[in-house]
């Protein structure tokens, strides 16, 4: 057979295996008529998440009012504590304690600066009678962060109240390494085979025989605070000289 004669019969041949092939069936739609959902996209879609969620760590949550550093851990305390700690400020050269007055059912707080002569210097009042029993809270936390940053600007630190128990005439303060002794209105110290030696009360103020609730040794300035029976206050604030 010659070539001319085979080209038509190839070409049939061809032609009859592509038409038996045919074009690829198209999409069924799915029984009940729904639409056909895109199978790629969803497989691959990204996760419902924030971009920024797991890109940057969260930002610190703020800090509470008051904080918890010590300059407002002392502020607390102050007006809060009844007299477990005081403030003293080597800079200032001062002391600042709470006072608190009682008249029938009703009770005032105030914060008292002394200077290291015994001398009243400022007083703040904290909340007046009525307000301490209804607001103390909300005022306390007000008042927090203000004092805070006063203490960490006039250089105040905690001072540790050692308590005089009730009836007692000596007691032992570790930190100075004596015993002071109370009697008859007169505060003197004594120390291992040392004779007892009168305390000097600065700016002409003493207790005059009240009873004592506690001291505050600061050895590095040579002085006592001292928390005793107040006739108005609960506590009267002095101040000696130690030797």
């Amino acid at each position: 057979m010659s070539t001319v004669n085979r080209t038509p019969v190839v070409a049939a041949l061809t032609l009859a295996s592509l038409t038996a092939c045919g074009p690829a069936s198209p999409p069924q739609m799915p029984a009940g008529g729904d639409s056909v959902a895109e199978p790629a996209a969803s497989a691959t879609a990204a996760p419902s998440v924030e971009p920024t969620t797991e890109a940057a760590p969260a930002a610190p949550a703020p800090a509470p009012a008051g904080g918890s550093s010590p300059a407002a851990t002392l502020a607390r305390d102050l007006l809060k504590a009844g007299g477990r700690r005081i403030a003293y400020s080597a800079t200032k050269k001062r002391f600042l304690v709470p006072v608190e007055t009682r008249s029938d059912q009703s009770r005032s707080l105030d914060l008292r600066a002394f200077d290291e002569e015994g001398q009243q210097r400022e007083v703040q009042r904290v909340c007046q009678p009525g307000e301490c029993e209804d607001r103390l809270d909300e005022i306390v936390k007000e008042l927090i962060p203000v004092l805070a940053a006063r203490f960490e600007k006039e250089g105040y630190e905690s001072i540790n109240a050692i308590g005089w128990p009730s009836g007692r005439e000596e007691i032992d303060v570790g930190s100075l390494g004596v015993k002071l002794r109370y009697e008859k209105g007169k505060l003197s110290v004594s120390g291992e085979k040392k004779a007892p030696t009168p305390l000097r009360a600065l700016g002409g103020r003493a207790p005059k025989g009240a009873a004592l609730s506690a001291v505050y040794p600061v050895p590095a300035a040579k002085l006592l605070g001292v928390f005793a029976e107040g006739d108005k206050a609960i506590q009267d604030f002095y101040v000696f000289k130690l030797p």
